[in-house]
């Protein structure tokens, strides 16, 4: 069991928050840091989300505009000073912040790590990792649960079940377990809406994305074995 006081107190007891995500971010990862960056808003919290790379068009209805900005060293390094916390989302290694690793080793800030992935860095002692959670979106799920000053609404909790859907495969995945639907059903008391939710990920694809898949389908070759089929598609 996650020490979720203790995350609440790490919360209350700082004032200016990077929030990051892996490199190439899934819905997890946005999922959660916009749900994050909506629980410390109610904390009256200062915070700015950072990532290395850009949101996937998909995603990007999560938030609003500029919510979500992209690393650039001479716009940022400046946070990396003046803030005295980090929220790392998704990810347990420095490493997968890429540009950004150097400014988060020699960041002197406290580090909290939210995380359900295996093998984490020891790059902090706040860690709050669960492998046997469906997701990160789970685990702050929990948090807000259990935390009575936090209040859901509409905003985290379409975040958090976008984060939750995206990890699970659409709630298919091994990790999909009955007490993941119950805690889901809270989000949608909350008006999440999950035919919006899923259309948004999955069926406004960009004319190039199906293009491009059909340049990949046209390149569909069985191995000798029939047990092997396989794609190519060329960087250019």
């Amino acid at each position: 069991m996650l020490n979720y006081s203790k995350l609440f107190e790490l919360l209350k007891s700082h004032s200016k928050f990077i929030i990051t995500c892996h490199v190439n971010p899934d819905g997890d990862a946005i999922g959660s840091e916009i749900a994050i960056a909506g629980i410390l808003k109610q904390l009256k919290k200062e915070f700015v989300i950072i990532n290395t790379s850009d949101t996937p068009y998909n995603l990007e209805f999560l938030y609003p505009k500029n919510l979500v900005q992209k690393f650039d060293e001479n716009k940022h390094a400046k946070y990396f000073e003046n803030f005295d916390a980090a929220i790392f989302l998704d990810l347990n290694d420095l490493r997968r912040t890429v540009r950004m690793e150097k400014y988060f080793r020699n960041f002197n800030g406290t580090k909290i790590c939210i995380d359900h992935h295996l093998e984490p860095e020891d790059f902090t002692k706040h860690k709050f990792i669960d492998r046997h959670k469906s997701s990160t979106g789970e685990i702050i799920l929990d948090f807000v649960n259990s935390q009575s000053e936090i209040k859901m609404n509409k905003n985290i909790a379409q975040a958090l079940y976008a984060a939750i859907l995206t990890d699970t495969g659409s709630f298919r995945f091994p990790k999909t377990t009955p007490e993941l639907h119950r805690k889901v059903a809270i989000l949608l008391e909350h008006k999440v809406k999950p035919f919006d939710v899923y259309d948004k990920i999955y069926g406004q694809d960009h004319l190039s994305r199906n293009k491009l898949l059909g340049e990949a389908l046209s390149s569909l070759e069985l191995s000798g074995s029939g047990k092997i089929s396989y794609m190519v598609i060329k960087q250019k």
